[in-house]
């Protein structure tokens, strides 16, 4: 702060600098503003291709079934990704960042022309450069840790993608943050009121409490609240005529007619023009020091005294130690020098508008929560109750200005369904922000429907190439949860040749680093290779075509966990855990699109088949041998030696589950194998002997498996006893 209170130009701060990524909260939101304006005219934006809005879903639903327009280039130019709170979502936070360098704004301003440009707001602009303006690192990262944060509390696959996309791409946004605590103080309230925060960090009796509030609640039980907990001399609130919604009952409150409480009405100013107050502060003086709060809280007992569960979701700053004589709180919060002091509630004129609260939102028998394109497929995470009849389910698409379109639901896993879409459709998709909505049709009458959403179909800022698949390799090569989930999307969507690429080109890099703490939190799991099963007898040819990719993709990684056993450092556990989960998930899922094929071809199978097949098997389970050996003998047991077998513990819990289900998966074929020869595949010829497929020399002969399955579950059992794993 200084003393001649320098204004911040909102605008300019978001017009200038170049960045490559951007995250922004903001509780209203003008969808023409922001692409006609912000996205064509700051630089900040222009040419940033990883854009993320996250907005109130009250606000989210409005935009899309209201009479407002609606968004055009949402979820293609920039994600917009809604989020429910207990009350609503209020932060108002704008980070840029790339690799070398960031700008953070926090405070009161929505992204909204009027918020941008001409209401009275209080926020402050941070900055970061690497190597030379460093002092705020830790607050940029602070800052970035509440929106990971917000991605684990109100998950959606594209937010994720985002927010990953930045910590690959800009490092110092999550390095270990070892310096002091910084001024100002990042504060939220996901787990704890802010007032609570706040009272906590005061050090001295408070002297006087100044508030700068447009919103107040109905009835002034903050004003009990203040002097419960902090018993100042004095309370000074500052709002505006005519635009507070302030109740006259504040008048009556004991504190203000004992005059240690006064309300002062004052009118803002940017040069000669009049200002509406939308800034949100407060000012804990004590001893001629000062304590200074500001953000998105209004003077609210949902803002100031409620976590996110059961009030507004707000995050604020605080400034402490501030002298008296520098923060000047009464001129800083009346800066035209205007106020007069309310007295009697005839001086009270209210604003019709009252305190943002949220509408209350439609309850559907179905809720959609993401919908996602990829290739020819539109990917639906949503819930649908038990009783619903699956092959009545209709997706309808309402697209910007063409007639709607209803599309028939395939069942996917648990909780996810496909839609299937023609070139015309997709065309549409590609281009325009569309909106989905499924729906129960039984007898043409529509007798269930879900909320509407925007279908995510984000775009390259340079080529307009689907955005996620250019981030999938890159995803997949970070960590194990990630190359189950994206080789999963990659089944779902039934695109061979989008499999081959990803075969043939990730390409895990062998590092020596610990995972990011955010990647600890989920194991990678495997869904039993549901996608494939609506390919049935297809998937034979697909195995076949992905047989050479899937085993180089296994050879060149083969190499990387030498390399791990040969170094054993113990940072680069979580790298080999990775690595070896992916090489043994490849050979899972040839497995197991070989035998689906099978089993749906049955009886019409050529002999061919099945001798091709259970040569494959053979070089599968031979792969899977010397995984499992790699793991038990070469890598495990002297990493134990060396680094002591409870850090060796610690590494291995997120991933000995994995490991446990990939190993029996892969065991269990054979039983499925010999049912499969036994029942479909066996020939019943009237008169002669049944004819069954044999395996010959193969390992999975009555003379070899046992051999095998006991060397296989022996190095399991063996990492199991080692590791005190109980499955």
């Amino acid at each position: 702060m200084t003393k001649s209170y320098a204004k911040l130009d909102l605008h300019e701060a978001l017009s200038s600098g170049s960045y490559d990524h951007a995250v922004m909260c903001t509780y209203t939101f003008e969808p023409s503003f922001f692409e006609q304006h912000c996205l064509e005219k700051f630089k900040s934006l222009s040419t940033n291709g990883n854009i993320t809005l996250i907005i109130d879903r009250h606000t989210y639903e409005q935009l899309l079934n209201g009479d407002t327009e609606r968004p055009k280039r949402a979820n293609i130019r920039y994600l917009l990704h809604p989020v429910l709170a207990g009350g609503v979502f209020h932060p108002k936070i704008y980070l840029l960042a790339r690799r070398n360098k960031g700008r953070l704004i926090i405070g009161s301003a929505n992204l909204t022309r009027n918020g941008i440009t001409s209401n009275a707001e209080m926020a402050a602009t941070f900055e970061y450069e690497e190597d030379k303006n460093q002092g705020f690192k830790p607050l940029f990262t602070a800052v970035f840790k509440y929106f990971l944060e917000i991605a684990q509390r109100f998950p959606a696959k594209a937010l994720q993608e985002n927010l990953n996309e930045i910590v690959r791409e800009v490092p110092w946004l999550t390095a270990d943050n070892t310096s002091p605590e910084t001024v100002p103080e990042f504060l939220n309230n996901l787990e704890e009121p802010i007032l609570t925060q706040v009272y906590r960090k005061l050090s001295s009796p408070v002297d006087t409490v100044y508030v700068l509030s447009r919103y107040f609640d109905g009835t002034p039980s903050l004003l009990d609240e203040i002097e419960r907990s902090v018993s100042p001399k004095k309370i000074k609130i500052f709002s505006q005529n005519g635009i507070t919604n302030m109740t006259p009952e504040w008048l009556s409150h004991p504190l203000v007619k004992a005059n240690r409480a006064a309300i002062f009405l004052c009118r803002f100013f940017d040069d000669e023009h009049a200002q509406p107050l939308h800034a949100k502060a407060m000012i804990f003086e004590t001893a001629k020091r000062c304590a200074m709060v500001f953000g998105s809280a209004n003077f609210t007992s949902a803002a100031m005294l409620r976590t996110i569960k059961n009030g507004n979701a707000e995050t604020v700053l605080i400034i402490k130690d501030i002298p008296s004589t520098i923060l000047k709180p009464s001129r800083l919060f009346d800066p035209s020098n205007n106020a007069f002091q309310l007295k009697s509630p005839e001086m009270l004129h209210r604003s019709p508008k009252e305190d943002p609260g949220g509408i209350e939102l439609t309850v559907h028998t179905l809720r959609l929560y993401e919908a996602s394109v990829i290739g020819d497929v539109i990917s639906i995470s949503a819930d649908i109750p038990d009783i619903v009849d699956h092959n009545s389910l209709v997706a309808t698409l309402k697209f910007q200005n063409f007639a709607d379109r209803s599309l028939k639901v395939d069942v996917g896993t648990a909780h996810e369904y496909i839609v299937r879409v023609s070139e015309v459709e997709k065309e549409r998709l590609d281009n325009e922000s569309t909106m989905i909505q499924l729906e129960v049709r039984e007898e043409d009458k529509v007798t269930a429907s879900s909320n509407w959403l925007l279908i995510t179909n984000l775009k390259e800022i340079k080529t307009n190439a689907n955005l996620r698949k250019g981030r999938q390799l890159k995803e997949a090569e970070q960590s194990a949860v990630q190359f189950f989930a994206v080789l999963r999307e990659l089944l779902q969507a039934g695109d061979e040749e989008a499999l081959l690429r990803f075969l043939n080109f990730c390409d895990i890099p062998l590092v020596s680093i610990s995972r990011p703490f955010f990647f600890r939190r989920k194991k990678p799991e495997w869904d039993g290779g549901a996608e494939m099963k609506a390919l049935g007898a297809r998937n034979l040819k697909i195995y076949k075509e992905l047989h050479e990719a899937s085993l180089s993709f296994f050879d060149r990684h083969f190499r990387k966990l030498r390399r791990h056993s040969n170094e054993r450092t113990l940072v680069g556990v979580s790298n080999f855990l990775h690595i070896f989960l992916a090489m043994g998930h490849v050979l899972r899922t040839q497995m197991e699109r070989s035998v689906i094929g099978l089993e749906s071809i049955g009886k019409e199978r050529r002999p061919e088949q099945w001798g091709e097949c259970r040569r494959h098997w053979d070089t599968y389970f031979d792969r899977f041998r010397q995984l499992m050996a790699c793991l038990e003998r070469e890598y495990l047991s002297p990493m134990i030696r060396e680094h002591g077998l409870d850090k060796i513990k610690i590494e291995f819990e997120q991933d000995l589950k994995p490991i446990h289900d990939l190993c029996c998966d892969m065991l269990n074929y054979r039983d499925r194998i010999e049912m499969l020869r036994l029942t479909k595949l066996k020939e019943v010829v009237p008169g002669r002997p049944d004819v069954v497929p044999s395996y010959f020399y193969s390992v999975l002969s009555a003379a070899q498996w046992p051999k095998y399955s006991r060397e296989v579950r022996g190095a399991l059992d063996q990492v199991e006893r080692t590791l005190d794993y109980a499955a």
